[in-house]
């Protein structure tokens, strides 16, 4: 139930922090980095880690998946924005 919630406050401009990185309906990001969702390929967790994946340069970034509040949230939204980011070619 948290995660249409969330999906509307992003919709609406929202930033919404997950730990150390964060999202907003344009892009995801950390500390140090921040990708567009038209360059992300994929978000999953492997290894206990999560791993972001994008297109063109295979950049992986590595944050324990234990470091994540709401982590199926985060992976329900990142799912979703990263597949809107795909379809819109």
């Amino acid at each position: 139930a948290q995660a249409p919630r969330a999906l509307a406050a992003l919709r609406q401009g929202a930033r919404l922090a997950f730990g150390p990185l964060w999202v907003t309906a344009d892009a995801v990001g950390s500390a140090r980095t921040s990708l567009r969702w038209t360059q992300v390929q994929r978000i999953e967790v492997r290894g206990g880690f999560v791993a972001v994946r994008a297109y063109g340069r295979w950049q992986v970034w590595a944050t324990a998946a234990s470091g994540i509040p709401n982590l199926c949230v985060f992976q329900a939204l990142t799912e979703h924005l990263a597949g809107a980011g795909r379809n819109d070619d």
